[in-house]
């Protein structure tokens, strides 16, 4: 049995920056990733939490209420992927496919969770740590390219900032906004959830991804714009 960590602190000095405004509860994202590689060839990515997130640049005033103090560690989720190798009788031989999935949160999973989970990106870091077989120095682990995708190191960042909708083009979107394909995702988002009912799916969006609401109605905005989602009838909410 193999096991290593890595920690996402640059992904979580981001989030912090950007997602958890002043004032509000901690918010939990998990910022370092553990590897196992077991001894039945099977990996395991167990997505840890190592301390609650707060963004405050003054202290709180005193009737703003505390939270619990939280563990040091808090496992989040944990995906576990088992492999076909070349050899069945040898865990450590190449891996020809995936022959099986788990997957585990601590808040539970609803249909919903399992289709939004980013199941190619993270299935491709599994397949990446198990041909590595968990070997730190190989030369497919890591290289001076933090996002390239033929190394662990690239496809974990990769994954880690796809599933909170960021960028890690080096070139940042500046005046011009995001890519077409974020209004994309937000218009898939929203109609998902009118779909499942939900009557006001612009404040679902900012409490999934802890933007303010007037910035998810301006992502709804552009995306009616570009054509994503069709044009908002005055006076309708949501």
């Amino acid at each position: 049995m193999v096991v290593f960590s890595w920690d996402i602190r640059k992904s979580t000095y981001l989030l912090r920056s950007r997602c958890i405004p002043r004032y509000r509860t901690p918010v939990q994202v998990p910022n370092t990733l553990d590897y196992e590689v077991t001894d039945v060839g099977s990996v395991i990515l167990r997505f840890v939490e190592r301390r609650p997130l707060t963004r405050r640049r003054l202290p709180a005033p005193p009737w703003v209420p505390q939270p619990p103090l939280q563990p040091e560690a808090t496992e989040m989720a944990t995906l576990e992927v088992a492999f076909t190798r070349a050899d069945p009788e040898d865990p450590a031989s190449e891996p020809l496919g995936v022959s099986g999935v788990s997957l585990w949160t601590r808040d539970g999973l609803t249909a919903s969770d399992i289709k939004r989970f980013g199941w190619a990106s993270w299935l491709a870091v599994a397949d990446a740590v198990a041909r590595t077989g968990g070997d730190t120095t190989h030369s497919k682990w890591r290289s001076d390219d933090r996002f390239d995708p033929h190394t662990v190191q690239g496809l974990t960042s990769r994954a880690y900032y796809e599933s909170w909708n960021l960028s890690y083009r080096k070139k940042r979107p500046g005046r011009k906004g995001h890519e077409p394909e974020f209004y994309e995702g937000v218009a898939k988002r929203y109609l998902e959830l009118r779909s499942e009912g939900v009557r006001n799916p612009t404040q679902r969006i900012a409490d999934e991804t802890h933007y303010s609401r007037n910035t998810v109605a301006g992502w709804v905005r552009k995306a009616r714009v570009l054509g994503f989602l069709a044009p908002g009838r005055r006076g309708k909410a949501g």
